[in-house]
């Protein structure tokens, strides 16, 4: 998909859509196929929580999965930095 010249951004999100890397899904291992790739371009953190009831009801989020949104995009952003740097 990349190579065809589609792919303009990434949403990096967990099993559990909670903080990336502390779920199941092989977020690291994508990223790092992403960069043997060459793909350069955004990697957006995809996490949702119990802030907005509406949106939580409609994806079936019944708990937090993060202590704060800031531990989301610091752990996340830290998780996508250091694999990029590997």
């Amino acid at each position: 998909m990349f190579n065809s010249g589609k792919l303009n951004h990434v949403h990096i999100s967990e099993n559990d859509r909670g903080t990336p890397g502390r779920g199941h899904a092989p977020c690291r291992e994508a990223i790092r196929k992403l960069k043997g790739l060459g793909y350069d371009g955004w990697l957006t953190i995809e996490a949702f929580g119990g802030s907005l009831p509406d949106l939580a009801a409609a994806t079936r989020v019944w708990r937090d999965f993060f202590s704060s949104p800031e531990e989301v995009y610091t752990e996340g952003y830290e998780l996508i930095k250091s694999t990029l740097a590997e």
